[in-house]
């Protein structure tokens, strides 16, 4: 009886040691000594990435021969004659490839951001 009582005393006392400490802060009390300041954030122009950056999407339409696609419900311009289209294995492909629900990544040239102009995409 006595090892039964040492063994629940045992595992008893194991589950409050290895037990998961909780904290907690009072709403309006001052935040605890250790605590850091919050993080300052940059002002959205030291945001702003100028670099080109992949963006995806799934093309809800294409017309080539206007050099129009809308993808993710955006309508952008392409020049069909000088946009660079690749496949997934890395091919180079005319831009008449591009078709209507395809999953696609894609690159804006940014030069010019009144008419944004699709300049490279690539068939994910």
């Amino acid at each position: 009886m006595k090892a039964r009582a040492l063994a629940s005393a045992m595992m008893l006392s194991s589950a409050l040691v290895t037990g998961v400490a909780c904290a907690t802060q009072v709403v309006g009390a001052p935040a605890p000594g250790n605590a850091s300041p919050p993080a300052s954030l940059p002002s959205p122009e030291a945001m702003r990435d100028q670099s080109n950056s992949l963006t995806i999407g799934v093309i809800d339409s294409v017309d080539v021969a206007s050099g129009r696609i809308v993808i993710q419900g955006v309508a952008l311009r392409f020049d069909p004659s000088a946009v660079q289209v690749f496949s997934r294995s890395g091919a180079a492909l005319s831009a008449s490839a591009l078709s209507k629900r395809q999953n696609v990544g894609f690159l804006i040239d940014s030069r010019d951001p009144k008419h944004a102009t699709v300049r490279v995409i690539y068939l994910r």
